[in-house]
């Protein structure tokens, strides 16, 4: 009885051996593949970042995979990336300009899956209309720079409670920050009024 035990361990040991051999095998043809394309390594990477939950690091390896390579598969991923990090409005922002650089070439699946998450963060998404009476005055959103007055069309932003600075050189030490439509701190418009 020993002798065919054992005789079945060795053989289950052996094509444990073998599956190991060929897994080995196949992973490093397939890290030869990417070593010799930076644009398909740093997307591996990214990928297994993101299946571990590390969405920032695997942000910055799509984007790396995404500048050495144009690919509509690796840009969904950065927008994968950014809503998994709440960043809404940014993964709302990589999309659409995805599909305007791919135009015409998008496949239609490809396509289908990039507006089926454009329309999920539709719902936790909203536009912020800025409008001041004087041009040239700097707007900020949460600390981000987000362009002079007029600004060119309504702010994408998180659904959410914002900080928005507004404020004008030769106008030091006065601003105004507004939360929602409520302002809560500053007086810029009497100096915009003075040196408009």
């Amino acid at each position: 009885m020993r002798t065919g035990t054992g005789a079945r361990t060795v053989a289950a040991g052996g094509t444990i051996c073998l599956l190991l051999l060929c897994s080995q095998r196949l992973h490093a043809q397939a890290a030869a593949g990417a070593a010799d394309d930076p644009a398909k390594k740093h997307f591996s990477v990214g990928a297994v970042l993101y299946n571990d939950g590390n969405y920032a690091g695997a942000l910055v390896e799509f984007k790396t995979s995404y500048a050495a390579q144009k690919n509509v598969k690796v840009c969904t991923y950065v927008g994968l990336a950014l809503q998994a990090l709440n960043r809404y409005a940014e993964a709302e922002a990589e999309l659409l300009k995805c599909l305007a650089d791919a135009g015409e070439a998008v496949k239609p699946d490809a396509k289908a899956e990039i507006e089926d998450i454009l329309k999920q963060l539709a719902s936790v998404i909203g536009s912020v209309q800025v409008t001041c009476a004087v041009a040239g005055a700097a707007v900020s959103f949460d600390g981000a720079a987000g362009g002079t007055t007029p600004l060119a069309a309504p702010v994408r932003l998180n659904v959410g409670h914002h900080t928005i600075v507004v404020k004008k050189e030769g106008c030091e030490g006065h601003f105004g920050v507004y939360r929602g439509k409520e302002k809560v701190a500053g007086y810029i418009e009497d100096c915009l009024d003075r040196n408009g």
